[in-house]
């Protein structure tokens, strides 16, 4: 298949039918409120990471998207860290339109941080598998609402080719 160029962080989730012409933006309401649902659900009996809906956007030019989604996780006292402020670590799922056509989903983690200074956090097991189960858990629900691609290639006009995985 051969298609507009997507910005992705991670894997390319593909909104299934975007790149259509009959695709309605009741479509993407759809999958966007499913995908909600499922994060929520996938989180629910995680006391410690926080979920809720957002409707915002990410101010990106050339791909904009829709920040639907954010995930919150905040510790006082983190072990192996000396501070007594709060840590966190926040995500979004993002809906991203494709520089031509076409939708995407894409999820951002950002890297942990304090509350009330700009000092690096320095890592720990702890924030790491925080961070690996906030990714675990939003894939897992982006591999049932969407299309996993792989992009193959890329053409000197910005064009590129994908594959469904």
């Amino acid at each position: 298949m051969s298609t507009s160029n997507f910005m992705y962080s991670n894997e390319l989730f593909i909104v299934p039918g975007s790149d259509e012409e009959h695709f309605e933006e009741m479509d993407a309401e759809m999958v966007r409120e499913a995908i909600v649902t499922d994060v929520m659900q996938e989180f629910v009996n995680d006391e410690s990471i926080d979920v809720y809906e957002f409707e915002g956007y990410d101010d990106e030019r050339n791909y904009p998207g829709l920040v639907f989604l954010k995930l919150e996780y905040t510790k006082h006292n983190v072990p192996g860290v000396l501070s007594e402020d709060d840590i966190t670590i926040r995500g979004r799922v993002i809906m991203r339109s494709g520089y031509y056509s076409g939708l995407n989903v894409d999820y951002v983690i950002d890297e942990a941080e304090y509350d009330n200074t700009y000092e690096p956090v320095p890592e720990t097991p702890e924030l790491e598998m925080v961070r690996s189960r906030m990714r675990a858990g939003i894939e897992n629900v982006l591999h049932e609402h969407c299309k996993r691609a792989i992009r193959l290639g890329t053409f000197s006009n910005g064009e590129s080719v994908y594959e469904y995985a």
